[in-house]
C-alpha cells in the first residue's frame, strides 16, 4: 500500500518544512535502468539533521525514502552510492536507516507480519528488503522497535485499571482530552513534554517548535480529541498520549496514494466508522517517569476510544530498550505484533 503522495510531498517540501528552512538537508535520488532510462527501479535519500548531530555529537546522516525492485546487485549499488555521497558531501562517519528525514518522521524496516496492512504513518516493505540489508557487509543492527496490539476486551485491563486508579489518587493525577478551542496552548504543552520526555531516548532528534507545529498541522486535522490526551500531577503537565484513527483502513482503497475528490469523500464519510487506532507517541516528563504513568494513558485511550467506536489499538513504535514502555504494554496484555529494525553503517571503513 503506497503512502499518500500529499503527505510525502509535504515532508520533503524544502520551501515550507522547517526541517529545511532551519538548516536540515535531504538529497533525493532516483535509480534508472541504463538501457531503459525512463524506467525507475529504485529511490533513496540522504538527510542531514544539524539538530541530531549537535545533540549526539556524531557525524551522522540518515538513509531513507528507500524503495527498489527485487534485485540484490541493485541494492548493493544503492548502499555503496549512498555511503560515498554521505562521506563526500557531509563528511559523515555513520549512516542510520531506514529513516525518512529524521527519527521524528517514519522509521524502521519491517521484519515480519508482511501479510498485514501497515497502520497509519508506519513504513511497509516487502520481505526482500531486510534480506538485502542483512546480507550486506555494510549494515548492522542498531536498534529494534516493536508494535503491540491491544484491545479493550483483554481480561487483564480491568485489573490494571484498579491499580492505575490507586496511582491516580495517590499522586493526584488527572487526564483530559485535547481542547480544540485552545489548540495552540495544548500543542505547546505537548511539544514541551515531548522534547523533555524523549531527550535521553536512543536516536532522539530534538524538534524545534516551528517544525513540530508543521508536522502536527496535518495530524490534528484527523485527530479524535478524545484520544489525544494530556496528563497532570497537581496541575503540572506530566505527560501526553497521541492516538490517531487508523486511516490506512480507508487509504488502502485509494489507488496509487492519490488524494482525489472521490478519495476525500471516502475519507470524510468513513472516518467515524473506524474501529482501530494507533497510539503513535506517548511522553512522560523525566521527573515523573519512575511512576509508571504510561499504562494510565494506554487505558484512557482504550476507554475513551470505545466511546468513539474504537475497540483496539496498535502501540507503535516502541524501542526495545525502552523498558518502561515495553513493561506497560505487557502489563496491559498487549501482544507484540511486528518488529521493525533500524540499521547502522560505519562509513569510516571501506565496503
Amino acid at each position: 500500500m503506497p503512502p499518500l503522495r500529499q503527505s510525502v510531498k509535504k515532508n520533503i517540501d524544502k520551501k515550507n518544512n522547517p526541517f529545511f528552512t532551519e538548516g536540515g538537508e535531504c538529497d533525493l535520488f532516483l535509480v534508472r535502468q541504463s538501457h531503459s532510462p525512463h524506467k525507475v527501479v529504485g529511490r533513496f535519500a540522504i538527510s542531514h539533521s544539524p539538530r541530531y548531530v549537535n545533540k549526539w555529537g556524531t557525524k551522522t546522516v540518515f538513509f531513507g525514502f528507500y524503495e527498489q525492485i527485487d534485485c540484490e546487485p541493485l541494492a548493493r549499488f544503492i548502499y555503496t552510492y549512498a555511503a560515498n555521497h554521505a562521506r563526500t558531501i557531509y563528511k559523515a562517519e555513520e549512516m542510520i536507516g531506514p529513516v525518512n528525514l529524521t527519527t521524528n518522521y517514519q522509521v524502521g524496516m519491517l521484519l515480519d507480519a508482511f501479510e498485514e496492512f501497515p497502520i497509519i504513518e508506519m513504513l511497509y516493505n516487502p520481505p526482500y528488503y531486510p534480506r538485502f540489508f542483512e546480507s550486506s557487509p555494510m549494515w548492522e543492527k542498531a536498534m529494534d522497535a516493536y508494535a503491540y496490539h491491544m484491545t479493550i476486551e483483554s481480561p487483564i485491563v480491568e485489573k490494571v485499571f484498579r491499580v492505575s486508579e490507586r496511582l491516580r489518587k495517590r499522586y493526584n493525577i488527572t487526564i483530559r482530552k485535547f481542547d480544540v478551542k485552545h489548540e495552540k496552548r495544548d500543542l505547546k504543552t505537548i511539544y514541551d513534554i515531548y522534547n523533555d520526555a524523549w531527550s535521553n531516548n536512543w536516536g532522539f532528534t530534538p524538534f524545534s517548535e516551528t517544525e513540530y507545529m508543521y508536522v502536527s498541522s496535518d495530524l490534528k486535522k484527523i485527530a479524535v480529541p478524545d484520544i489525544l490526551l494530556i496528563g497532570y500531577i497537581n496541575d503540572e503537565p506530566c505527560g501526553f498520549s497521541a492516538a490517531l484513527p487508523d486511516l490506512n483502513q480507508i487509504f488502502k482503497t485509494i489507488p496509487h496514494g492519490r488524494l482525489t475528490p472521490v478519495a476525500i469523500f471516502k475519507l470524510l464519510t468513513q472516518i467515524r466508522k473506524l474501529s482501530h487506532c494507533r497510539v503513535l507517541t506517548t511522553g512522560i516528563k523525566k521527573k515523573f517517569q519512575h511512576l509508571g504513568l504510561s499504562s494510565i494513558f494506554f487505558l484512557e485511550t482504550l476507554f475513551r476510544g470505545r466511546k468513539n467506536g474504537i475497540f483496539s489499538a496498535e502501540l507503535s513504535w516502541v524501542l526495545e530498550c525502552n523498558k518502561q514502555m515495553v513493561r506497560a504494554a505487557t502489563l496491559l496484555g498487549a501482544k507484540k505484533s511486528k518488529t521493525y529494525r533500524i540499521y547502522r553503517a560505519s562509513l569510516t571503513k571501506g565496503h
